[in-house]
């Protein structure tokens, strides 16, 4: 916001009246000696050099206003994209910690014999609609699949899924061979 110049008086024509006025009045006879016009017109360049310095001062102003708001605009963006890498790896994390915590379960289950219960994530021996035993999946139809996954919370295949690709599905997420 550049400031308006401030309206200088005329310093000619205050010389020129005080110079009259002294003649006229004599009251100061020796007003030449002070060189009183010499002296307004330094204060009027001065007054004029102080008006453009402000202008001046403003317009770095602005600029400086112009840089930070670019600057923060900048450094806003970098860092919504570090949050978003950091979610992104939270996530990765979480789908690793929820592997892991699988893990023990995949472990009992694939050393289990074909005819020994098989565990669930709680580590609980599985029942009804999840498969008992590796030959209980093995003889699983399609609807049976589908309460299984339902009910173990894995993601849904495509309709056009076999019965075989979501038998594998259940499998692989409870850690039977298949």
């Amino acid at each position: 916001m550049a400031l308006p110049p401030p309206q200088l008086p005329n310093i000619q024509a205050m010389v020129a009246a005080f110079d009259t006025l002294s003649q006229e009045t004599a009251l100061l006879p020796n007003a030449n000696a002070f060189n009183i016009g010499a002296q307004l017109a330094a204060i009027q360049t001065s007054l004029a050099n102080l008006t453009t310095t402000v202008q001046n001062l403003s317009a770095t102003v602005q600029n400086l206003t112009t840089t930070v708001n670019n600057n923060h605009t900048h450094v806003t963006g970098r860092l919504d994209a570090i949050d978003g890498r950091f979610d992104a790896i939270d996530d990765r994390l979480d789908a690793i910690e929820g592997d892991l915590r699988l893990q023990p379960m995949r472990l009992m289950n694939s050393v289990a014999a074909h005819d020994k219960p098989l565990r669930g994530p709680d580590f609980a021996v599985l029942s009804h609609p999840n498969p008992s035993t590796r030959d209980r999946l093995l003889a699983f139809t399609a609807n049976e699949c589908n309460a299984s996954a339902a009910n173990l919370r894995l993601p849904a295949l495509p309709q056009a899924a076999t019965v075989d690709e979501r038998r594998r599905q259940i499998a692989r997420f409870l850690g039977v061979p298949y």
